[in-house]
């Protein structure tokens, strides 16, 4: 008996172990892809290669080195990952801009105004969360990921809270353990994140699609 259980500890280790180097390897690739890019233009190509790798190592698809399959993932969606992040970006700022002019108004701004800058935040705080995880995933063009976005981060909140606890967890950690962030939270945040896509996903039937179409509502 004790023998087995010998056994059955030294495989969990073991798998434990694998599964801490497969983090830290796609850890490493995000920084070195980013870094390739000059930041600039490598961070959004390297968060899609990093999400679409940690896809296929949570489904088990991976029948090849991950590093291959990365770069692959890198040069393929360059473009349209740099497009979809600088977007990002760019209404962001947007969105900035237009909180500094409500904050020094004073007051003066109509009610409904302030409302619809809110809702605006809300509308990109879920296209900011999900579209990355969606282009990992599907083919599909910036309309399609935009409105999947959407309905997705409205119809299930509850898995887009978690994938926003996911991400401000592993950076409050980070932040107050510097270390972590050089070896393990890229590739702990994407597993963790796509976990919790990957469910949503098989929920919404996409996975069985081969491209994205609009998702039904009543999915």
């Amino acid at each position: 008996m004790n023998s087995i259980s010998g056994y059955q500890m030294v495989e969990s280790l073991d798998r434990i172990l694998k599964a801490l180097l497969k983090i830290v390897w796609l850890n490493f690739l995000w920084f070195a892809s980013a870094l390739t890019g000059l930041l600039i233009f490598g961070i959004f190509p390297a968060t899609v290669a990093l999400l679409t790798v940690s896809h296929n190592v949570i489904e088990k698809k991976l029948d090849f080195p991950i590093y291959h399959h990365f770069i692959n993932i890198y040069k393929k969606e360059f473009g349209r990952a740099n497009l979809s992040g600088w977007l990002l970006v760019l209404c962001a700022i947007i969105l900035y801009l237009n909180y500094q002019i409500i904050d020094q108004s004073n007051g003066q701004v109509p009610l409904i105004v302030v409302f619809s800058f809110y809702f605006l935040i809300i509308i990109y705080s879920l296209v900011a969360i999900w579209i990355f995880p969606l282009m990992s995933c599907f083919e599909g063009n910036i309309i399609q990921y935009l409105k999947n976005a959407i309905i997705i981060g409205l119809t299930k909140f509850i898995y887009t809270i978690l994938n926003l606890l996911c991400l401000t967890v592993c950076l409050y950690i980070s932040l107050e353990i510097p270390a972590m962030f050089l070896f393990v939270t890229a590739g702990l945040t994407g597993i963790l994140v796509m976990s919790v896509s990957v469910n949503v996903f098989s929920k919404t039937g996409l996975l069985q699609r081969t491209s994205l179409n609009i998702i039904n509502q009543k999915n």
